[in-house]
């Protein structure tokens, strides 16, 4: 199951996520900082498969993260449900009877 790369760094952690998206979350979250900077990039930008640009961006904003010493940006439109901590189970437990 693990490639020659990764034998010996399996983790103990146990989930109902698949193996494959946990070593996607390892990669995003660990490994591809020393990757990219290995293959020589100075920045990296990553969007999920389900992102959407909607509008020109009128500017390189490699160059404007540069320009204002940004190590870290990022851009969000979300809207939570409310449901969380007690809500949620609140909201589900009638469904789960």
């Amino acid at each position: 199951v693990y490639p020659p790369s990764l034998v010996g760094t399996e983790s103990t952690w146990r989930s109902n996520e698949h193996v494959g998206y946990r070593h996607m979350i390892r990669f995003y979250a660990m490994r591809v900082w020393k990757v990219l900077h290995d293959m020589g990039y100075d920045y990296v930008m990553r969007l999920d498969d389900d992102s959407m640009i909607l509008s020109e961006i009128p500017y390189n904003i490699f160059d404007f993260m540069a320009e204002h010493r940004y190590d870290y940006g990022y851009r969000v439109l979300t809207k939570e449900s409310g449901y969380t901590g007690e809500d949620w189970w609140d909201f589900h437990r009638p469904y789960l009877q």
